[in-house]
């Protein structure tokens, strides 16, 4: 059987928890709220598929302007000297 100062205690850690699970809940809530305002996705896992589709688009970028770097660099070498 529980004590008074027992039962006491843990009712302090169950309301602590509690309030910081409170917290994370709403910082989730506002980061998806974020989400949505600022990309247009709903969940998370939109999220992540957004993300990846950025993150091959700018490679994509990436490359291409490399290529088109080097074949300046090759065609204006001369001149650029």
């Amino acid at each position: 059987m529980l004590t008074t100062k027992q039962y006491s205690d843990m009712k302090a850690k169950i309301d602590k928890w509690q309030s910081k699970s409170d917290k994370l809940q709403g910082i989730i809530e506002e980061v998806l709220k974020n989400l949505k305002s600022e990309f247009g996705v709903e969940t998370l896992e939109e999220a992540q598929e957004l993300q990846a589709k950025m993150r091959r688009q700018y490679e994509k970028a990436e490359t291409q302007f490399t290529s088109e770097y080097e074949n300046f660099q090759e065609k204006w070498e001369s001149m650029l000297s």
